[in-house]
C-alpha cells in the first residue's frame, strides 16, 4: 500500500489505478482530500465484487419486480374500492336531479 504522502502528491481527477483505490478504502483522511478535489472518487473506490446484492442480481431483481407487483395490486384494489360509494352518490344525485 502506497503511503499519505505518496497518495496526497499522485492523486489526479479520475485516477483507477489500483493502489490508489486500495489506498482511498483505507484511508478516512486521503478519501476526505481526494473527494475535495474529485467527488466521483467514491464511488470508484466502493469496488464491484464486494456490493453485490445476497442471492446475486437475479434474485435482487426478481424482489423488487415482485414488490412493485405488490404494491400496484394494492393500490388498484383501494382504488377500486372506495370508487363504488362515489359512483352511487354521483348516481343518486343524477336521480334525485331527473325525479326533482
Amino acid at each position: 500500500m502506497i503511503s499519505c504522502l505518496t497518495f496526497r502528491n499522485g492523486f489526479a481527477p479520475g485516477t483507477e489505478t489500483p493502489e490508489v483505490l486500495e489506498h482511498v478504502r483505507a484511508c478516512d483522511a486521503c478519501l476526505d482530500h481526494a473527494a475535495a478535489i474529485d467527488p466521483d472518487i467514491m464511488f470508484r473506490a466502493l469496488g464491484g465484487d464486494s456490493i453485490l446484492p445476497p442471492g446475486g442480481v437475479d434474485s435482487f431483481v426478481s424482489d423488487v419486480m415482485r414488490e412493485v407487483h405488490l404494491r400496484g395490486t394494492e393500490n388498484t384494489g383501494v382504488n377500486s374500492v372506495a370508487g363504488w360509494p362515489r359512483r352511487l352518490a354521483v348516481a343518486a344525485t343524477v336521480a334525485a336531479m331527473i325525479a326533482g
